[in-house]
Parts: C-alpha cells; sequence; structure tokens
C-alpha cells in the first residue's frame, strides 16, 4: 500500500483519466496518457513530497519496482529505500530516462524492515505524475499467506462459489487461453501465448519479464488456485501476486521455492474474498540470456483442496 510521507504538503492525490490531452502534450510533451486511475503532486518552487510503502520486512533477493512516470517544469523523480523506524534513506536512484518510461529500477537486497519511496522534488513550479506501480521479486510478505505451503484440512472448509471456479479453471487447450490475459509490461516483448496445452512465455534480453492475468473474480470463501508450471532451472522465477479490494499487487510470491528440473511442477496460490484479481509473472533471471516457462491446469479448490467446480 503507498501513502503520503506523514502529513506531506504538498500531498499526492489520486487522479483519474480522461484528461486534457492538448494541455497535458504541452506540460509534459508526452502524447502517451494515464490510463484510469494514477497517483499525481503538485509542486511550487523549492518543494518536495514523499510517496512511501508500508514497511517491506526484507528484500530477499531479485526484486523490481516498475511504473510509468510524468514530469513537468523542472521536476525530479527518486527511488528510494527508507529505514523503516528512522525514515533515512539507504538507497536512492534518480530517475534520468525519457518519460513516460516505463521506469524499471532494481532494488538491493535488504534484510530488515525498509519503506520504499518515491520522492518528487521541484525548483521551479512543477509536477510528478506515477501509474502501473509494480514490484515484482522476492519480499518478504508483512501478511502472513499459507501461498504453497499443505496445511492439514479442517473438514469445515467452506465451499468457493462453483461460478467463480469454472471462470478461473483453465486447461489452455486448442490454444485457448478462456478468459486469461497476457499483454506486454515494462519494457518487455515478452507475453505468454496458448500453445500444445498450455500457455509458454519465452523470456530474452528484451522481454525479461511475461504476465499472465486472471479475469476478475468475486469470491464468497476462501480458496486455492492450484496450477501446473514448468520452467528451466536457474535461468528464470515464476512469481503470483494478487490484487484486494484496497489495493493493487497487494502481495507477490515466488513460486515453488527451489524445484529444479524440466518437468512439470504443482503448486497453488491461497485467494481471499477480498482478493479481485491474481497475476502469474515469469522473470529472466540476471546474466542469463532466455529461458521459457509454460504454466497449464488452472484449477479451484478449497482451502482442504476439495474441488470446487460442480460436475
Amino acid at each position: 500500500m503507498w501513502a503520503n510521507h506523514e502529513q506531506a504538503e504538498p500531498a499526492w492525490q489520486i487522479g483519474t483519466t480522461p484528461l486534457n490531452k492538448h494541455k497535458f502534450i504541452s506540460l509534459t510533451g508526452s502524447s502517451e496518457l494515464p490510463d484510469g486511475e494514477f497517483a499525481v503532486v503538485h509542486l511550487k518552487s523549492g518543494q518536495a513530497s514523499t510517496l512511501i510503502t508500508e514497511p517491506v520486512r526484507c528484500i530477499s533477493g531479485q526484486t523490481t519496482l516498475t511504473f510509468r512516470f510524468w514530469l513537468s517544469g523542472n521536476t525530479r523523480l527518486d527511488v528510494c529505500l527508507l529505514e523503516d523506524k528512522i525514515l533515512e534513506a539507504v538507497d536512492c536512484q534518480q530517475i534520468v530516462l525519457k518519460q513516460p518510461g516505463p521506469a524499471l529500477v532494481d532494488l538491493p537486497e535488504m534484510n530488515h524492515p525498509v519503506r520504499i519511496a518515491l520522492k518528487a522534488e521541484s525548483s521551479s513550479q512543477g509536477m510528478a505524475l506515477i501509474d502501473d506501480l509494480i514490484v515484482v521479486g522476492d519480499i518478504c510478505p508483512s501478511v502472513i499467506r499459507h501461498h504453497g505451503v499443505r496445511l492439514f484440512g479442517s473438514g469445515l472448509a467452506q465451499i468457493p462459489d462453483p461460478n467463480v471456479c469454472r471462470l478461473l479453471s483453465c486447461n489452455f487447450m486448442g490454444g485457448q487461453t478462456c478468459l486469461y490475459s497476457s499483454g506486454r509490461v515494462a519494457l518487455s516483448q515478452s507475453n505468454f501465448k496458448a500453445r500444445e496445452g498450455a500457455v509458454t512465455a519465452f523470456l530474452f534480453k528484451k522481454g525479461k519479464v511475461a504476465v499472465l492475468e486472471s479475469p476478475t473474480f468475486r469470491l464468497n470463501a476462501a480458496a486455492r488456485i492450484h496450477f501446473l508450471y514448468r520452467n528451466d532451472a536457474n535461468t528464470s522465477v515464476v512469481f503470483v501476486c494478487h490484487d484486494s479490494i484496497s489495493r493493487e499487487l497487494d502481495s507477490c510470491f515466488k513460486v515453488g521455492g527451489d524445484s529444479a528440473g524440466h518437468g512439470w511442477h504443482h503448486d497453488f496460490m491461497e485467494v481471499l474474498p477480498s482478493d479481485t484479481k491474481f497475476y502469474m509473472v515469469a522473470k529472466l533471471v540476471d546474466n542469463s540470456r532466455s529461458a521459457r516457462v509454460s504454466i497449464t491446469n488452472i484449477t479451484v479448490t478449497d482451502v482442504d483442496n476439495n474441488i470446487a467446480c460442480s460436475v
């Protein structure tokens, strides 16, 4: 969750499209506009404002922050990691590429709580606007979920809505992706495509990330999304991420731990009634030239692993 740093003045606000395209181009020099809701702050000369996350318990591996951005006037934008308690910067990177990006910022490993911050400051009247904020990587969650953990069943689990089960279940036969989608993201030319009973993404230098996005759903009870995945050992990693009612990309988890080999592996993610969408994210490991990631047999069960779809 992102919020203003304390009682920051001026404060970041939530804006929404549509915008006056001609005025936007004159201010930012960009003809590409944000989509839907976005974060925006208006600055006067000498002002600064910081947007920060809730505490992140640790960053344990490869983690990337991506977003699109627009600046006007002499506005500068930095991505920083702040010590959780004292909010002092331990790492900052200025965004210097051409707007709107997208920016792709690698975050260093941290073994103690930190906050991710976006700091905008201007030496004259200006504006900063942020859209499509996504964090992908090994971030220690602040809320424990049962992703990939096999628990003893209680025998009392409530059955998820069979309609949601049918909505989310897919074996990708006949080149069909059911209601799943895969668009290109974050400076990446890769995406998932259906072939041979699975969706497969080919990752390479100019296509380091691919995302499979579920349809929007509404659950009446906690459920598990089971799936099979196959990836080349040591060349790629797979994450699952959630959107909840209150925020996008609520949590992301690495799939499969240290599973190795070229065969199919089973895993699951646990989703809650507050969740509205999930993503499966494939990422090329640093120093790898290429990789292939496949996903198939997405099914829904209750938390005791009983199939939720009615016959």
